[in-house]
Parts: structure tokens; C-alpha cells; sequence
């Protein structure tokens, strides 16, 4: 965003949609291969976030990496269930 984070008036920043913060998890995912299952399915499960999106919206944010490039991920899961998530470079 173009503008300082203290302007809680910015429209540009201010998303009404927007639920509260649940938790704050950070994973390790495979570049370009996050697949519904067991590894992801625990974290995201009791979160009730649904995993076959997640793995859509993650594989398509990584596919510029080496395939398989393991990749930290810190993502944020929101009271109605909505997500978001932020990709690491590796080191």
C-alpha cells in the first residue's frame, strides 16, 4: 500500500470483509506441488480452511520456483474461514 499503516481510514487498506485473526501458522510446502493430504490436511484441517483452495492459490503463487523447492509459508487463517498467505524465498 502507498500509504502509512497508522491511516485507518485509507479505503485502500481497509477491508470490512475482513474477520478476525484465528491463528497464525507457518508451514513448509513444496514449490508448484502442495497436494490436499495428510501434511497440509492436518494444519488446515481443524481450521476449517478449505485445503483444495489453498493448494490452487499456493501451487500457482510458487510456479516460478524450481518444482519441489521446499518453501516456508506463513499464512494467516481468519475467523470465517477465509486465508491468506505469504511465500518465503528460500535461503
Amino acid at each position: 500500500c502507498c500509504c502509512c499503516c497508522c491511516c485507518y481510514r485509507c479505503c485502500c487498506c481497509w477491508d470490512v470483509s475482513m474477520s478476525a485473526l484465528k491463528r497464525l501458522v507457518r508451514l513448509r510446502v513444496p514449490a508448484a506441488a502442495a497436494k490436499p493430504g495428510p501434511a497440509i490436511g492436518q494444519v488446515l484441517g481443524p481450521l476449517g480452511l478449505n485445503m483444495a483452495k489453498f493448494c490452487q492459490e499456493y501451487n500457482a503463487a510458487t510456479e516460478d520456483y524450481v518444482p519441489n523447492t521446499p518453501l516456508v509459508v506463513h499464512l494467516k487463517a481468519f475467523e470465517d474461514r477465509s486465508f491468506t498467505f505469504e511465500v518465503k524465498s528460500p535461503p
